[in-house]
């Protein structure tokens, strides 16, 4: 399950691959379908054959058409969050969760 996978792993992004196989219309419903379900804040970004085919833009989907573009959006999205190590938002996630447990680091 793709949904409770990104919940689980507190993903910034979910990125898929479409086939060939897939038509078009099947494709941009499975993607609408998907974004209604994940958290507003999850990035979802699809490429593919079927993808690709998608000419309307969907809202709150990032298609990508190649993979340039592709190695485009992740520096953009590196420069936002970070090079190395966890994702921004993950790492201040763990950091909340830390200090409500009582944790504190010795010294």
């Amino acid at each position: 399950d793709i949904v409770g996978a990104a919940q689980a792993h507190h993903a910034d992004i979910v990125a898929l691959s479409s086939s060939s196989a897939y038509s078009e219309a099947k494709a941009a419903d499975g993607l609408r379908e998907l974004r209604a379900m994940l958290p507003a804040a999850v990035l979802l970004w699809a490429g593919g054959a079927a993808a690709a085919r998608i000419r309307k833009p969907m809202a709150g989907v990032q298609l990508i058409t190649s993979l340039g573009q592709m190695i485009d959006l992740v520096k953009q999205w590196r420069a936002g969050h970070g090079s190395y190590g966890p994702p921004a938002g993950r790492l201040h996630r763990a950091r909340n969760r830390l200090a409500r447990s009582g944790y504190t680091r010795a010294a």
